[in-house]
């Protein structure tokens, strides 16, 4: 896990992930990304916005995956980036992000699936 003061808490490791998860009873936001525009984007723009830092890290156990090679079968897919929500028991919570969005956007996405989650 990468953590500084002004970082989302970031696993790079999706079991590590999700065995965190179950023990914190905190949802997840499973990140997919690769060498994309959007995620650049994403990267610079919305992952620096202080609001997005500190909901991530208050309620979403977060994890960063490269889609070509991290991701486990049942969440690869064929574009990046995307976001799957999960339950802390691996169940999803609603239907993937696919794509970039600006920070507000994305924070009103992680605020309704915060909500929804068990």
């Amino acid at each position: 896990m990468s953590l500084e003061a002004s970082d989302i808490a970031w696993y790079k490791s999706y079991t590590e992930a999700s065995a965190a998860a179950k023990k914190a009873k905190k949802p997840m936001v499973v990140y997919l990304h690769s060498e994309c525009g959007a995620c650049k984007y994403l990267d610079m723009k919305v992952f620096n916005d202080k609001g997005i830092i500190a909901y991530m890290n208050d309620h979403f156990v977060a994890v960063s995956l490269s889609l070509k090679n991290d991701a486990p079968k049942n969440l690869q897919v064929a574009v990046a980036p995307v976001f799957h929500y999960l339950n802390y028991d691996g169940t999803p919570i609603q239907d993937d992000l696919i794509g970039a969005t600006p920070a507000s956007s994305f924070l009103n996405d992680l605020k309704t699936a915060s909500k929804m989650s068990k």
